[in-house]
């Protein structure tokens, strides 16, 4: 199976109305199983930040915040994401699914 690490925006339908919102500062994808920073609601993907920690010595936030402490979403960036309608990534292999972005994972392992 090939999971991509980050889905590109240029999948999303209507997304340059909200790109600031639910773009990830690090892979400039659509946000993925994402989680914020307690401290400025800053939203990373999950992988991303996780990997930015792993770099480092220190767990801190790209945009600052000392120490970044890890909190869910703020429920609008869910609210926006999962009204997003998203092309499967095999799209170039003939897959013509547009989905919604709770019901894209499943999709793309089958």
């Amino acid at each position: 199976m090939n999971i991509e690490p980050h889905i590109s925006l240029d999948r999303v339908e209507g997304v340059d109305l909200i790109r600031q919102i639910v773009e990830c500062y690090f892979c400039h994808g659509l946000l993925w199983q994402p989680v914020a920073c307690k401290s400025c609601d800053k939203a990373f993907c999950s992988a991303c930040i996780q990997a930015f920690h792993a770099a480092r010595s220190k767990e801190i936030c790209p945009y600052g915040c000392s120490p970044y402490t890890e909190r869910p979403n703020p429920q609008i960036i869910i609210r926006l994401l999962v009204d997003l309608k998203i092309s499967c990534r095999n799209k170039s292999n003939g897959c013509t699914e547009i989905l919604l972005y709770n019901e894209l994972e499943e999709h793309e392992k089958n």
